[in-house]
């Protein structure tokens, strides 16, 4: 019997060996597609996270844009809003301590933009109306001063004259009709 036992131990020998070999290489293969898993999701997670800094920046750049996009919806206004320019100049006026009257012009159109000009005169010293047109030139809309005009009184008083063009946007149907260019 102990022949047969060897013998039986012999035969075993080679069979566990080659299932041992078989079940090895299964593994093998799996770590191997578990690692080729693994590579293929790190690529995908860098790509991912280029992605999300992506947006973030896009985001922050947009939030920017906005708040420019705000800031200048004052500077050019989409409507003639005459009203708020003349309560802008009036606060100018009384900043500086001069007198202020004007006449609105009609509005001239322009290619790109509409101009709305107003004639003004101011009364004052000299010092307060150089005040004045320079919190015009600071106000946040576009505007500007044309054909400034300044003589001294015998009062001690300066008057001045000028037109303050403010800008505006063209509507739709504005844009859509032809403005000859200068």
């Amino acid at each position: 019997m102990k022949i047969t036992n060897r013998f039986g131990l012999v035969l075993l020998a080679p069979l566990l060996a080659s299932a041992y070999y078989l079940g090895s290489s299964e593994l093998r293969s799996q770590l191997d597609a578990s690692e080729d898993r693994r590579s293929t999701l790190h690529a995908e997670l860098a790509k991912v996270t280029a992605a999300k800094d992506q947006r973030e920046a896009l985001a922050t750049k947009y939030a920017a844009e906005q708040v420019l996009l705000s800031r200048y919806a004052g500077a050019l206004p989409d409507t003639a809003d005459t009203k708020t320019l003349v309560g802008q100049l009036q606060d100018a006026a009384w900043d500086s301590g001069v007198g202020l009257s004007f006449e609105a012009g009609a509005e001239e159109m322009q290619p790109l933009y509409v101009k709305v000009p107003l004639k003004v005169s101011v009364v004052g010293t000299y010092k307060a109306i150089l005040e004045f047109l320079r919190r015009v030139d600071r106000m946040q809309r576009f505007t500007s001063v044309e054909n400034v005009q300044i003589r001294s009184a015998k009062d001690g008083k300066s008057h001045a004259s000028c037109v303050i063009a403010a800008f505006r946007k063209k509507t739709k149907e504005e844009s859509e009709q032809k403005v000859p260019r200068r």
